[in-house]
């Protein structure tokens, strides 16, 4: 796990979105599996631009992510703009995206 710091003489300071920190973890092939964000006070926090807490992602390489999913403070499926909570996706072997599937908070398929 990686954790990125944003201080001011010596202390946390929030950047423009509310955040303070960003903890990493990683997966097999080093690339991002998942991603938080922390208030000056060590607290879950919403980063500001993004409005979400934490992704979580799975990925087939470095350009292609298979799924997304966005979670609020409270470890909640948090909605992306028109209420889908996570997407899956298949590749083709150019890597160009053959399907995409969006999933609301209930974990059942919804149409965008």
């Amino acid at each position: 796990m990686t954790k990125i710091e944003y201080r001011l003489n010596g202390k946390p300071a929030e950047t423009q979105d509310g955040i303070a920190s960003v903890r990493r973890s990683y997966d097999e092939q080093g690339l991002v599996a998942s991603e938080s964000y922390f208030g000056a006070d060590g607290e879950p926090a919403v980063h500001g631009k993004n409005q979400y807490h934490r992704i979580d992602r799975t990925w087939l390489d470095a350009k292609h992510a298979t799924s997304e999913a966005w979670f609020g403070t409270d470890g909640q499926p948090a909605a992306r703009g028109d209420t889908y909570v996570r997407i899956e996706r298949e590749f083709d072997e150019n890597g160009n995206t053959v399907s995409e599937k969006t999933f609301g908070a209930d974990g059942k398929p919804i149409a965008r």
